[in-house]
C-alpha cells in the first residue's frame, strides 16, 4: 500500500466522524442544567426544599424537529411533544410536552431555547414535576 492509501484509510473514519456530529449538532440541542428553581407561595422563584431528581450538570438532549426530549430525568417519554417555534430569525425555539392522565388532570411543560449568536445557548424549561424551572445552557 502506498503512503497516500494509508493516510486515507487512517482518516476517512476521523472525517466520517466529525460529519455524523456535525449532522446531530444541526438536528438536536444537547442541553446542561445550571440551575432549578421552583415557585414559592409568595410567587418567587426558590431553591427547591427537596431534591426534583434533576440537578445541576445534568444534560439532556432536545430533537428539534419533534420536540421530543431524552434524558435521565428531564424527558417526554409517554408525552406529546409540540414544537410551536422552530427558531428562525429572531424567534426562539419553543416546544410544549403535554400528556394527559384522565379528563381531570393535564401535565404541561414548556421549554424555550433562546437564540443566540454564541455556541452557547440559554435554554429555560418550565416543567411538569414538582413545579420546578431548570435553566442553563444548550449547545
Amino acid at each position: 500500500m502506498n503512503r497516500l492509501n494509508k493516510k486515507s484509510i487512517f482518516l476517512f473514519p476521523l472525517f466520517l466522524f466529525a460529519s455524523m456530529q456535525s449532522f446531530a449538532d444541526q438536528n438536536t440541542y444537547t442541553c446542561v442544567v445550571k440551575d432549578v428553581k421552583r415557585v414559592s407561595d409568595e410567587g418567587l422563584l426558590v431553591k427547591p426544599a427537596v431534591s426534583v431528581g434533576a440537578s445541576i450538570g445534568m444534560n439532556f438532549i432536545i430533537k428539534k424537529k419533534s420536540g421530543e426530549v431524552v434524558g435521565e430525568y428531564i424527558n417526554s417519554d409517554g408525552m406529546i411533544s409540540e414544537v410551536l417555534d422552530k427558531g428562525r430569525g429572531s424567534n426562539n425555539y419553543k416546544v410544549v410536552i403535554k400528556k394527559d392522565y384522565d379528563r381531570s388532570f393535564r401535565e404541561i411543560s414548556y421549554i424555550e431555547v433562546i437564540d443566540s449568536y454564541s455556541r452557547k445557548t440559554p435554554f429555560a424549561f418550565i416543567g411538569f414535576r414538582f413545579s420546578s424551572t431548570f435553566s442553563g445552557t444548550c449547545y
